[in-house]
Order: C-alpha cells, then sequence, then structure tokens
C-alpha cells in the first residue's frame, strides 16, 4: 500500500504504530517501501503501566523493536 501510493506520487506518505509487531523485517520492509515518516507511540514509560494500557502487549518486545 505504501509503495502503491507513492509510485502515485504521494509525497509524504506517514504510518502510526505501536510497533507491537514491528520487526526486523517488517522494518526493512517499510524502508523499501519508501515510507517517509513512522510515528511509534508507546504507551506508557514503565512495564507495568503498560501492561495496563496495552492488554496483551509486551513493553520490553516493543522498545527493542523500536531500537
Amino acid at each position: 500500500m505504501i509503495a502503491y501510493a507513492k509510485r502515485k506520487g504521494l509525497t509524504d506518505v506517514v504510518l502510526n504504530s505501536n510497533a507491537n509487531l514491528l520487526d526486523e523485517s517488517a522494518a526493512k520492509g517499510l524502508i523499501n517501501s519508501g515510507l517517509d515518516a513512522l510515528y511509534v507511540g508507546i504507551d506508557a514509560f514503565t512495564p507495568h503501566t503498560y501492561s495496563k494500557l496495552r492488554v496483551g502487549g509486551n513493553f520490553e518486545k516493543t522498545v527493542q523493536n523500536v531500537i
């Protein structure tokens, strides 16, 4: 979808993500697709608060996905 948008001439293609499913392969795919910006929202500062806000999410894994 991102590559399609870029091919059609969109000049500022942006994605917002919570990065739960982001891994190295997905990140490379986003880069190769021509994505202009990726905004990541991590829902909390601590694992405890994160687990309350993002039920089923894994704070440490999400932080590592971003790194």
